[in-house]
């Protein structure tokens, strides 16, 4: 059983990264061939921040909020079968929910993260150039951002993260909300709730030169923050309300 176990969330993993990683490589295509014949230094950051930002970017947000819904859908199928409900309980329900999904997002966000990272790193002439006006961003933008470069490979780590976080959150609320209902109309909720969000602009983190340049990049953490925590508060206390 912990072999099948195994063996579907690795197949859940494999999916987001690939997707996720096909995204990433076409922003990375389409930036090397608008700045390779630029005199100027290209950074790591100029391609990190926007390889990373795919899964969060334009279309490819929706995409990839489908496939992060569906990917819930699997983790978490057999959890709601009579038999597992009275096993664990509804507090051994409550944790297990939310160690899995903690573990996906974490599992997902670090691979993913290191794998654009060494890709950035290997095409990029110079590790950080942000402060530098012989810098691209300077050239493109015509403003440096005097930013710890540390500081920012966690921000973007924290985007991947959350987005990935809070997708799951989302879908697992629905489900104690409706319980047993159709998954294509919980989906199909989130989905808009999502949509919702994106159009306020600040409820889902956006790491790129611009949010930091304007300071939106640290409201937007601070507001990630709270609604996960909001939405693990409201999953518990369904859980507990939930007859089962």
């Amino acid at each position: 059983m912990k072999s099948k176990s195994i063996k579907k969330y690795a197949s859940l993993l494999t999916a987001l990264l690939v997707v996720s990683l096909v995204f990433a490589m076409l922003d990375i295509y389409d930036f090397t061939a608008r700045v390779k014949n630029m005199p100027l230094d290209v950074c790591v950051f100029d391609y990190f921040t926007r390889a990373s930002s795919s899964i969060v970017a334009g279309i490819n947000f929706y995409i990839f909020a489908v496939v992060l819904i569906v990917c819930a859908v699997f983790m978490i199928d057999e959890d709601y079968h009579y038999c597992i409900l009275l096993k664990r309980g509804k507090r051994g329900m409550f944790v297990n929910q939310i160690t899995k999904i903690f573990l996906m997002a974490g599992g997902f966000s670090l691979v993913f993260y290191a794998a654009v990272l060494i890709i950035s790193w290997r095409i990029a002439d110079v590790f950080y150039n942000w402060n530098d006006i012989n810098g691209y961003l300077f050239y493109s933008h015509k403003y440096i951002i005097e930013l710890n470069p540390y500081l920012l490979l966690l921000l973007i780590w924290l985007q991947i993260f959350s987005f990935a976080l809070r997708v799951f959150l989302l879908y697992m609320n629905l489900k104690w909300i409706f319980f047993k209902k159709n998954e294509a109309v919980m989906a199909a909720i989130a989905l808009i709730t999502l949509t919702i969000e994106k159009l306020c602009g600040k409820t889902i983190l956006y790491v790129s030169s611009g949010t930091i340049h304007s300071g939106l990049v640290y409201d937007m953490v601070l507001i990630n923050g709270i609604i996960i925590i909001l939405e693990i508060i409201l999953l518990n206390v369904l859980i507990k309300k939930r007859d089962i």
